[in-house]
């Protein structure tokens, strides 16, 4: 029986809970929410510590339109690398919506299926328990109090809200459910189609149930302006600019690079270079577009905290807002202006104001600039490729001694590439060497019956993958170590012909897109009805890489470029036709005339398709060394070529 002081007590208590209630509510915007919970710690950024929007002050007006309260529903972000956008908008609206407004359907939107669930398990699980709010994380089904509320499929919180991660390529997956905030990352890496449908209308489509309360967030560093979506989706908005004020004049405006007037005056960033093209020290500065005066790097510090969003045009509609920012604008104690300037100097060379490797131009471009490249003419020519036949060896010869002197190491391993056709089959070797740059070592044309695995050709090529060795100038011995033969014409006999081998030699087939579940990847295994392996390949994402390394320009000093070609001067003209017959062209829809993306075509290009699919091997090789020899579960290319030194992994000595 309850005592009458216990029940004394109990009044008191009561008395006192219900005297400290308040009828205040707390709203905090995205921004002062991450500032009061949030916590980087060491491991996951170079700037750890509370979270503090000083630090990256560009971010506070973004992460503000998803505030419930602002009118913004959707926006696009355009960005180069390093500027914190991950940090400071994507996990802090998803930390935002968990632990402030709570009861909110969120979706994760990245390229695949995989990105999206690493997203979650590599950074926003230990974000949510280093902000002290990973005990939210609970099931909203009451009755089942084993289940956790975090699954491979869906994140639940307290509150109701939940959140999926979702990957652009599985339009089944979005059936069926509706989400009132929609996260958008690495939009330009999204497949251009999702099912039946535009990826981005398909995605959109799954916020209309909340047509007046939505948030729709895309996020991207752009690629290629013919296809960036992320550019459609900027040129939709406002084009907003961030300007900051000059610590002289202070006059706003926006950090560009490498800029002259009207009248011949330089401003934005700017540098100079000795008679060698190379930075001179303490050059990099911004010069003000106004007074000309000179800011150093270390002045962000300054003028970012005091910068302001500027719109440049109107948008579709007034409740879309759009951001573009460069590299430039990264905070003091990422990436510096001389950085930025020394990776501007490997690309371009501007004494000769001509690309030194554009490869690496696109890059900077993507990731420096934020800013989609433009390719220009896809068509290889003749004579450009040509640059890259070399006196100092012939057809069947291996230059190991000129290949530690041109490209910082001897060659690694062979593989081999073939296209078959009803009578001859058309074969290259190939040795790979440091950073990717290879020596094409023989091109055969083995002319005969291909119709029949007894015919001549294909006799000789099992002699060739098989018994043929190969004799370097620096006496190690190579033999061919992946084969890879071109099944879409005659699949069965190549099939068969593959099947005698357990390892060594496999089927490829050709795609010009990637395979389905396989969003941006260059490969992907496959097994036959037969039980025979094999791989895709997505050709289009190779012979763009070709096509680069290709037109690079090589002068003889100094080591190549990465992925440089180099072809046996004794090859016929007929070979160097062969690698310029495919032009790239616009793909647009039949029925709608959109642009859809551009497609490699043409016909009769043998020697290139034999050197997609030697580039083919030569990844798979790589892979497979990484994984089985390093214990890593991608490529480390540094790592990958020493060991393959060290342990002579595909040669003998």
């Amino acid at each position: 029986m309850i005592s009458e002081t216990h029940i004394a007590d109990g009044k008191k208590w009561l008395k006192k809970q219900i005297e400290n209630l308040t009828d205040t509510l707390e709203i905090l915007l995205p921004s002062e929410y991450s500032e009061k919970v949030r916590y980087l710690p060491p491991q996951v950024s170079a700037l750890s510590g509370p979270y503090r929007y000083d630090v990256a002050p560009y971010l506070r007006e973004i992460v503000d339109c998803f505030s419930p309260q602002s009118p913004v529903q959707e926006v696009a972000f355009m960005k180069g690398v390093q500027l914190g956008a991950t940090v400071g908008v994507l996990e802090n609206v998803i930390l935002y919506y968990i632990g402030h407004v709570c009861d909110v359907p969120v979706a994760l939107v990245y390229p695949d299926d995989g990105l999206a669930q690493n997203r979650i398990d590599l950074y926003l699980t230990p974000m949510l328990l280093h902000s002290g709010l990973d005990d939210r994380i609970q099931s909203m089904d009451e009755k089942n109090t084993r289940k956790t509320g975090k699954t491979r499929k869906k994140i639940e919180w307290i509150g109701g809200g939940f959140m999926v991660p979702l990957g652009a390529q599985s339009p089944l997956k979005f059936r069926s459910l509706s989400f009132q905030v929609m996260l958008c990352d690495e939009l330009d890496a999204w497949p251009d189609r999702a099912g039946k449908g535009d990826a981005c209308d398909t995605v959109r489509g799954r916020s209309a149930a909340y047509e007046t309360s939505r948030k729709l967030a895309w996020i991207s560093t752009p690629l290629v302006t013919q296809t960036s979506k992320i550019l459609k989706a900027y040129d939709k908005g406002d084009r907003r600019k961030f300007h900051v004020p000059c610590k002289h004049c202070g006059e706003f405006q926006e950090i560009e690079f490498n800029k002259t007037d009207h009248d011949g005056e330089i401003y934005g960033i700017h540098f100079s270079v000795d008679d060698k093209a190379r930075l001179a020290t303490d050059s990099v500065v911004l010069v003000c577009k106004y007074c000309r005066g000179k800011m150093i790097n270390e002045d962000k510090a300054v003028i970012l905290p005091r910068g302001k969003w500027v719109p440049t045009t109107t948008a579709v509609n007034e409740n879309y807002r759009s951001y573009h920012l460069s590299a430039f604008y990264s905070p003091v104690g990422m990436q510096s202006w001389e950085v930025l300037v020394a990776r501007w100097l490997e690309c371009w060379n501007p004494l000769t104001n001509k690309p030194r490797d554009t490869e690496k131009l696109q890059v900077f471009y993507n990731e420096v600039l934020g800013a989609p490249y433009t390719l220009g003419g896809q068509r290889l020519k003749k004579e450009t490729v040509e640059t890259h036949r070399r006196v100092i060896y012939n057809s069947g010869e291996i230059p190991n001694i000129k290949a530690l002197e041109e490209v910082g190491g001897k060659i690694q391993f062979l593989t081999a590439g073939v296209d078959v056709h009803k009578e001859h089959l058309d074969i290259q070797v190939i040795g790979w060497a440091a950073r990717g740059c290879f020596y094409s070592i023989e091109w055969l044309r083995l002319e005969g019956d291909c119709e029949d695995l007894a015919g001549e050709p294909w006799i000789k090529l099992q002699d060739l993958v098989e018994n043929k060795q190969y004799k370097a100038d620096d006496g190690r011995t190579y033999r061919i170590q992946l084969t890879f033969i071109d099944s879409q014409y005659n699949t069965d006999l190549v099939h068969r012909f593959c099947s005698e081998y357990t390892a060594g030699v496999f089927p490829v087939r050709g795609t010009e897109l990637p395979t389905r579940g396989s969003t941006f990847k260059e490969f992907s295994d496959f097994t036959s009805k037969m039980g025979q392996r094999g791989y895709n390949i997505t050709t289009t994402l190779y012979k763009d890489r070709l096509a680069l390394a290709l037109k690079k320009d090589w002068t003889g000093v100094g080591l190549q470029p990465d992925r440089h070609p180099n072809f046996p001067n004794d090859y016929p003209d007929q070979f160097f036709k062969e690698l310029v017959l495919e032009r790239k062209q616009e793909i647009k829809d039949s029925k709608t005339g959109k642009l859809i993306g551009y497609l490699w075509v043409g016909r009769g290009a043998h020697a290139w398709d034999t050197l997609v699919y030697n580039t083919a091997a030569a990844d798979i090789i790589a892979l497979d060394t990484c994984i089985n020899e390093l214990g890593l579960d991608e490529v480390d290319p540094v790592a990958f070529w020493d060991i393959c030194e060290k342990k002579a992994l595909f040669f003998e000595r």
